[in-house]
């Protein structure tokens, strides 16, 4: 715009002054502003009043390039939209804090998290989520969130690898609809399993670290691997589906030396065993309430390796509310699980089912059922093979108490290896069966039958008892159980299914008990048939009972042998009197090399005119199965001349020792009497120390 130049008005009235001052602002708007002889005014062109450009929407229609139109305005956003999210450098470009850092475009960083919400309308997906969680698994999705609201699931859906995740309580999935009746699960988590083209080159022997193939090619390191017997029962005898075999995973391979990460459990023949190779997937499923009911399974979780289930509330009505089948090192924590369904005739209420895997610990949690809480076992599916290094720790596990009939809160199967139940407390027995199967640092609260631990299908080994409180109330014997039991009501237990021999081992127990009886055991073995060993080490041990009968009762059947290297029951406390410490029925494991309890006394009294002196017998407070070993000392008071007693040298000896009595002696070295009025003290001690 050009400067206006006015005339000065110096003085009057000067009309052809101010006219042409009027002319130049006249000229100066029409010209420079409003520049009718260019066509747009100022007013009209894309720039303020300092010439910068401007969109201005009230602009000239004959004048195209000056206006904003819909299309140009979409454009630009086209063009805002590419430059924001999907150009690498551009305006949405992504840096992560830190040197080194990769760029990455917005639209890359925002697809590290999808939801159900980026696959449809909220209110479409609360009819159903199957559709969004099936469009992320297909397009191979590493994780899916779910938010809070209730989403109703009307189909089973496959997670594979997936990270499928929400905010806990908030989050909740309802899969109880009737679509599910009949179907396997809600959720699934499915990889696979695919034979390997090679066998063992030579014999593999338990304990190895390494094996030898006829083809290394065929294994990779890090890879899991199963080492499979198809023969039916091959691993135990108790059932048709107890084959032998286990999972391992690969170190290194060099040549035809195959390396593993963990030693092997077992020995395989070259002609026996094929191999299996583990096509796995790794899951994670946390932080989600999911209500489940007319499925078999909330989540069924086949052939995956690593994967971490944790936060969850899962609540269910029929078989598993988690089904674990082939798998190997899976962590459940921090969870509660209820299955509720009433017990029928397939016994199938779980909250938590475990089958044929190996490494799988369940940790923090707290279980319900109406029969097992958790159970381990598996089916006939290839490679059917042991449960191994199974850990349920920290956990509460709850039944339905009331229950006929009477079934565990905690369950191994017989195709169970070292396996543990830890720092649990359990409303229910338990179930041990297998091979080196314990239960450590529990609080159990026995059933209405009375018995805390029972112990089935068992191949061998430890079964152990460390560090726990039992609380009991009804007696076991009524049902021909002990506390810890060991088939004492003719299910098989120590039978002609044992092949290895079995410890039975306990230490550090606290018994609490009432409405016990006589009859009353803390063990009961029964041996059916089985000609392995049969050792019983039974230790520091507490009771509180009214009454009781023996800690530990033997006996055979069926002229089953009594084969044992040792039995031992010390440092038993707290036991009524009269109880035993073993009760040999019909002299079963009666010659067993055996430790037991001392017992112990002291006589009091003061010599007569004799030479011998025999005081009454003295009952003891807890029988032995033979006549135990003594010692017997005599002395003055306070500890005087222990040879010296009226006058004369003396000497000692048992005048009875039984099972149930005793009764110590002294008599003269020369046979002369004693003079009478010296105090003397015997104090004797019995016990057996032959191991």
């Amino acid at each position: 715009m050009s400067n206006i130049n006015l005339n000065d008005i110096t003085s009057g009235y000067n009309i052809s002054k101010i006219n042409n001052n009027f002319d130049s602002v006249q000229e100066s708007i029409n010209t420079d502003l409003l520049n009718r002889s260019g066509g747009n005014n100022t007013m009209h062109q894309d720039l303020d009043m300092d010439s910068h450009k401007v969109i201005n929407v009230t602009t000239d229609l004959g004048n195209p390039s000056s206006l904003a139109t819909v299309e140009a305005i979409n454009d630009l956003r086209d063009a805002l939209e590419k430059e924001m999210a999907g150009v690498t450098g551009g305006m949405g470009a992504f840096n992560q804090i830190g040197a080194g850092a990769f760029t990455r475009t917005f639209q890359d960083k925002m697809r590290d998290q999808a939801s159900i919400l980026d696959f449809d309308t909220a209110e479409n997906l609360s009819n159903d989520i199957a559709s969004a969680i099936n469009k992320a698994y297909t397009n191979s999705l590493k994780s899916l969130f779910i938010p809070k609201g209730t989403w109703k699931l009307k189909s089973p859906v496959e997670i594979g690898d997936m990270i499928l995740y929400g905010e806990g309580a908030n989050s909740i999935i309802d899969a109880t609809g009737p679509e599910f009746s009949g179907k396997t699960s809600v959720i699934s988590s499915t990889g696979s399993v695919s034979l390997v083209p090679t066998n063992l080159a030579s014999n593999a022997t338990e304990g190895d670290l390494s094996i030898s193939v006829l083809d290394g090619t065929q294994f990779e390191p890090n890879e899991v691997y199963c080492i499979f017997n198809p023969t039916e029962s091959s691993w135990l005898t108790s059932r048709t589906y107890y084959n032998a075999g286990e999972w391992f995973e690969v170190e290194s391979v060099v040549g035809n030396t195959v390396n593993l990460k963990n030693c092997l459990y077992d020995s395989y023949n070259v002609a026996d065993v094929v191999f299996y190779k583990m096509n796995s997937v790794t899951c994670q499923i946390k932080d989600l309430t999911i209500k489940g009911s007319q499925s078999v399974n909330v989540l069924s979780i086949t052939n995956n390796r690593d994967s971490i289930f944790s936060g969850l509330n899962i609540t269910h009505d029929t078989s598993s509310s988690i089904a674990v089948e082939q798998c190997y090192n899976l962590l459940f924590d921090s969870s509660y699980l209820s299955n509720t369904g009433l017990y029928d005739s397939f016994g199938t209420q779980y909250a938590i089912s475990i089958g044929n895997s190996f490494s799988v610990k369940i940790v923090n949690s707290n279980l319900y059922s109406e029969r097992h809480a958790v159970a381990t076992g598996g089916n006939a599916v290839v490679p059917n093979v042991p449960n191994r290094d199974i850990r349920t720790r920290g956990c509460t596990l709850r039944k339905n108490m009331s229950l006929t009939p009477d079934i565990a809160v905690a369950n191994f199967h017989g195709n169970t290896e070292d396996s543990s139940f830890e720092n649990c407390t359990l409303y229910g027995a338990v179930n041990l069966a297998g091979r080196n199967v314990s239960v450590r640092g529990c609080s159990i609260t026995a059933q209405k039958l009375g018995y805390g631990v029972y112990c089935s299908e068992i191949k061998g080994g430890t079964f152990g008892l460390y560090d726990c409180d039992i609380r009991v109330y009804a007696n076991p014997a009524t049902n021909s159980r002990g506390i810890f039991d060991f088939g004492g009501n003719s299910v098989g237990s120590v039978d002609t299914n044992m092949t290895l021999d079995l410890n039975i081992i306990c230490d550090n127990i606290r018994v609490y008990g009432r409405n016990f009886g006589t009859n009353t055991s803390f063990v009961t073995m029964v041996n059916r048939g089985s000609t392995s060993n049969v050792n019983i080490s039974l230790t520091n041990i507490y009771f509180d009972c009214n009454a009781f009968g023996q800690v530990c009762r033997l006996l055979t059947v069926n002229s089953s042998p009594d084969n044992s290297r040792y039995i031992v029951v010390d440092n038993i406390n707290g036991l009524p009197d009269g109880a035993a410490l073993v009760s040999c029925v019909s002299l079963a494991y009666v010659n067993t090399p055996m430790r037991l309890m001392k017992q112990a006394g002291i006589i009091s009294d003061i010599s007569t005119v004799a030479n011998s002196y025999t005081p009454s017998t003295i009952t003891l407070k807890h029988p032995y199965p033979r006549a135990p070993y003594g010692h017997i000392t005599v002395c003055g008071p306070n500890g005087g001349n222990q040879q010296f007693i009226g006058g004369k040298n003396i000497v000692t000896k048992w005048f009875r020792i039984s099972t149930t009595t005793i009764t110590p002696m002294f008599y003269t070295v020369d046979g002369n009497n004693m003079s009478a009025g010296a105090s003397f003290e015997i104090h004797w001690e019995v016990g057996m120390n032959e191991v």
